[in-house]
């Protein structure tokens, strides 16, 4: 995760934005997560993920579906069957919550413009590989 951060930093990328960890925290980094501005670069989501690729990355992560938008709250079948799930909690007195695309704005929103830098690499020559192709497709794009 350094490393990610080091070449985005060294390179002055401003496309990319490193995760904030605040102080007296840790991050676990399961992956390296990076909000990414099309705008700002002008080229979109797939189009950087592609180039990474070309340049040896061995791809990203995206974000997975918003919980809300995932099947099981769309069929409202997390209870058993659609006409159990939840009506019989009396808190819903008949009216369940719909869940649609909107409910959730920011999250939709950061689910589209993230990368995910993949961290689970088994050698250092592996990590050096990744961090040079996202240095060579920083440089790219600049």
């Amino acid at each position: 995760a350094a490393q990610y951060e080091a070449v985005i930093r060294e390179t002055g990328c401003d496309w990319l934005t490193p995760p904030f960890v605040p102080d007296g925290t840790k991050h676990s980094y399961f992956s390296y997560p990076c909000l990414f501005d099309e705008e700002k670069l002008g080229v979109d989501w797939r189009s950087v993920r592609r180039t990474y690729i070309e340049h040896g990355g061995d791809g990203l992560y995206g974000m997975c579906s918003p919980v809300h938008l995932e099947p099981i709250f769309q069929t409202m079948t997390f209870y058993g069957s659609p006409e159990r799930s939840p009506h019989f909690d009396p808190r819903y007195r008949g009216q369940v919550k719909r869940y649609q695309e909107g409910d959730c704005p920011n999250v939709e929103s950061f689910q589209k413009r993230l990368f995910l830098f993949k961290t689970n690499m088994q050698t250092l020559d592996k990590v050096e590989e990744q961090v040079n192709a996202l240095r060579t497709t920083i440089l790219h794009y600049s």
